[in-house]
C-alpha cells in the first residue's frame, strides 16, 4: 500500500552544521531517486545498480563525477545539477569527522485506494503532518546515525501497529555502517528496495517499510554478492500486529535475502535473488543465513 499520493507542502527544512555525507544511506522514498532513474534511463549513472536501493551519498557522488555535463541535454542538466547540489562534497568539521543534525518535515494527503472498511483518508484527518530528525557522525568509512520520525499516518495506517501501544513516532533510520571499497556492512533499522525506484520487487511492494537487519555486500561494480538477515515485527496469535513483542502465542518473524549481481558490460546487469520468510512461535535468528550463496554450497540436511 502506498500511503502518500499528494505532497501538500513543506513546513520546515533546515540543517545544523551539516557537512559532506559519504556513508549515510538515502531513504528509498527520497526525491533523489526519481532524478537518478531518469538519468539512468538515458544512459547515465550506470555504475549504480538500479535494483539495489538504498544508495549511500558517496556512491552517488562518485557516479556523478563520471558524467560529462557537456554531453547532457538541457533537461538532463537540470536533473544533474539538482543532484550535484544536494550531494556536493564539503570538508570535515570535528577532528577529521563529520557531525551533523538534519531536520525536515511536511504534510501530505493520504488515500490508499484499499477495499477496506478502514480508510486512511478518513474525514477529519485529510492532512497528515510528518517530521524527521536525524543526527549522525562519520569518520573515514564509518557512519553512525540515530533519529526519530513523527508521522500522523502511523495513527491511521490499517496495516501498522496498534496505535494504543505505539506513539506517532518511530525510529526509522538508525544504524551503524561501514562503506568500503570492496565490502559494505550495515546493522540497524532502515528500508530497502531491491527493485527499480517506485516499482515492486523482492519486497513485493513499491512502498517498503524499515525493519531491523544486518546487511553486507562484497565485490565490485562488475560482480558482487549481498546478504541480508532481518527481524520483522512479531505477529500476534490472532494474526494482528500489536507491538508487544513477547506476548503469549505471538509469532516471531525473520527474513533473509541473498543476491548475486553481475554486470558484464555497463548497459547490462544480471541479478539472481533468493530469500525466505520464516516464522513460528519458537523461531529464532539464524546467523548461518547470512552466509552468501549458502543456498548453493552450504545447505545441510536436517536430522529429526
Amino acid at each position: 500500500m502506498k500511503a502518500c499520493v499528494c505532497v501538500l507542502g513543506l513546513f520546515f527544512c533546515t540543517s545544523c552544521f551539516v557537512q559532506a555525507q559519504d556513508n549515510r544511506l538515502i531513504n528509498t522514498h527520497s526525491w533523489q531517486y526519481e532524478y537518478i532513474k531518469r538519468l539512468q534511463q538515458r544512459g547515465h549513472l550506470l555504475q549504480l545498480n538500479p535494483t539495489d536501493l538504498p544508495y549511500a551519498y558517496g556512491d552517488i557522488r562518485k557516479a556523478l563525477q563520471d558524467v560529462n555535463p557537456k554531453t547532457l541535454t538541457e533537461q538532463e542538466k537540470r536533473w544533474y545539477n539538482l543532484l550535484a547540489q544536494n550531494i556536493r562534497e564539503r570538508s570535515t568539521n570535528v577532528d577529521d569527522m563529520r557531525v551533523g543534525v538534519v531536520f525536515d518535515g511536511g504534510a501530505r494527503h493520504s488515500s490508499s485506494g484499499r477495499l477496506d472498511v478502514i480508510d486512511p483518508g478518513e474525514e477529519g484527518k485529510p492532512i497528515l503532518p510528518r517530521g524527521r530528525l536525524n543526527g549522525y557522525l562519520e569518520w573515514n568509512r564509518w557512519i553512525g546515525q540515530a533519529g526519530v520520525t513523527f508521522d500522523w499516518f502511523y495513527d491511521i495506517d490499517p496495516v501498522g501497529l496498534d496505535v494504543a501501544n505505539r506513539l506517532y513516532t518511530r525510529s526509522e533510520e538508525t544504524y551503524l555502517g561501514y562503506n568500503g571499497e570492496r565490502i559494505d556492512l550495515y546493522i540497524g533499522r532502515f528500508d530497502n528496495n531491491w527493485s527499480l525506484y517506485d516499482r515492486r520487487g523482492a519486497f513485493l511492494t513499491d512502498n517498503p517499510r524499515s525493519f531491523d537487519q544486518i546487511q553486507f555486500k562484497f565485490g565490485s561494480s562488475k560482480l558482487s554478492f549481498s546478504s541480508m538477515l532481518g527481524e520483522l515485527d512479531n505477529m500476534g496469535a490472532d494474526s494482528t500486529f500489536t507491538g508487544r513483542s513477547f506476548e503469549l502465542g505471538s509469532f516471531r518473524r525473520y527474513l533473509f535475502l541473498h543476491r548475486l549481481d553481475w554486470s558484464p558490460i555497463p548497459n547490462l546487469k544480471l541479478s539472481f535473488i533468493e530469500g525466505e520468510l520464516y516464522f513460528s512461535q519458537t523461531a529464532s535468528l539464524s546467523i548461518r543465513n547470512l552466509i552468501p550463496l549458502h543456498f548453493f554450497f552450504l545447505k545441510t540436511p536436517i536430522h529429526r
